[in-house]
């Protein structure tokens, strides 16, 4: 699969953004990198399934200058950090419900959304056996289950499909409306 892709104004930005002050420039660029990215990871945030809410919010963006210019992720998930609304927060891992079950405050099953999960055997680990709910009475409890798998529900990657170019131009936009606004007297 190809993807063609063009830009409006690029080679005029190139040679405005060449002549000013680096520090400058490298601010521009780094505005109009998180703008671009912030457009394919709201589509990211609109594709995700939702069940929890969890997944929704764990994306997040982050900016990384390089010796080269700056880089954007766009990233879902983690088990560094707890991530609420693309924040990261002080909740615990891991916390027990009134009712007694374990949630988990972070969404670390990103990459089986995204990239699904073949058949599998899910083994007891401390308990003696798994209960099956909804089994019939004569055999609700097993040593091990067969998982039928999940389809892939590749998200991200939509995301990033469907709004490349949107994103491509929205930092193209961002960088020329800041030098307008300096060529105009502003910030």
């Amino acid at each position: 699969m190809s993807v063609i892709v063009s830009i409006r104004g690029l080679d005029e930005l190139k040679r405005t953004l060449n002549g000013l002050p680096k520090k400058l420039k490298n601010n521009i660029m780094r505005g109009a990198v998180r703008a671009g990215a912030t457009v394919i990871a709201d589509e990211a945030r609109r594709l995700v399934p939702m069940r929890s809410g969890q997944l929704k919010h764990s994306i997040r963006l982050k900016t990384i200058p390089t010796k080269t210019g700056v880089t954007a992720t766009v990233s879902v998930g983690s088990r560094d950090k707890v991530f609420r609304k693309g924040r990261a927060t002080k909740t615990p891992y891991k916390r027990l419900t009134t009712g007694g079950r374990v949630q988990y405050s972070v969404a670390y099953y990103a990459y089986w959304v995204e990239f699904g999960t073949k058949p599998h055997r899910i083994k007891t680990r401390h308990a003696k056996a798994l209960t099956v709910p909804g089994a019939f009475a004569r055999a609700p409890f097993r040593k091990s289950v067969m998982h039928p798998g999940a389809k892939a529900n590749p998200f991200m990657h939509n995301a990033a499909r469907n709004k490349g170019q949107a994103a491509l131009q929205r930092a193209v936009d961002y960088a020329v409306d800041r030098i307008n606004g300096l060529n105009q007297g502003g910030k």
